[in-house]
């Protein structure tokens, strides 16, 4: 069309017309991605901080379970091993073990240990007190040993017995020889002084 016909004016002006739409439909697109960015963020924001919070929700769970489990039981342990690291045995407890782990396979021997130190306690006062005749559950190289100690001392008490009836006997003995020994001084006394009608007893066999 020649320019400034009346065809090339109407074209010119549906090519504006166009274009206007295509404008319009550019800023309804742009303000439409604009949105849905926005709401991709926003749900990028979101999902951000469920996983924060699902991350430290399993973090706090992680931590109670290390402290509940893992943590306070092998504090307690340390400390009561500390204490029977320094000979303390009678005042100490048990562990209350609730798990079937490591931590309560550990207090579990603790408890067995604890058990046997007890044991062992009360063996060791009952000898130092002279009561040989109380029996204990010790098993492995202790119950050798303390029978072996025990054994030794029975028979310990068994001499010191004998050697008491025997000192007994020669106490016994000696009163009687001291006391023929002043008869007869009392007899001699008695001659030497011109005493003759007294008697000396004749009792024994003994050189007197």
């Amino acid at each position: 069309a020649e320019v400034n016909s009346t065809p090339y004016r109407v074209a010119q002006q549906n090519i504006i017309t166009v274009s206007n739409d295509l404008r319009k439909a550019s800023d309804t697109l742009v303000d439409f991605y604009a949105k849905e960015a926005n709401r991709n963020q926003q749900k990028i924001r979101w999902a951000v901080i469920l996983s924060s919070l699902i991350t430290l929700v399993i973090l706090l769970s992680v931590m109670y379970y290390m402290s509940s489990f893992i943590i306070r039981p092998i504090t307690r342990l340390s400390q009561v091993l500390g204490e029977m690291a320094k000979g303390n045995f009678k005042q100490q407890s048990k562990l209350y073990t609730n798990s079937y782990d490591e931590i309560g396979s550990l207090s579990e021997t603790y408890n067995v240990l604890l058990d046997t130190m007890q044991d062992i306690v009360k063996q060791a006062e009952d000898i130092a007190a002279g009561n040989l005749t109380n029996h204990y559950d010790l098993e492995g190289d202790l119950s050798v040993a303390f029978k072996k100690m025990t054994q030794e001392l029975i028979e310990k008490q068994k001499a010191d017995q004998k050697f008491k009836e025997m000192a007994e006997e020669r106490r016994i003995q000696a009163e009687d020889l001291q006391k023929k020994v002043d008869h007869l001084l009392q007899v001699v006394s008695y001659a030497a002084r011109g005493d003759l009608t007294r008697k000396v007893q004749v009792t024994g066999k003994d050189a007197i």
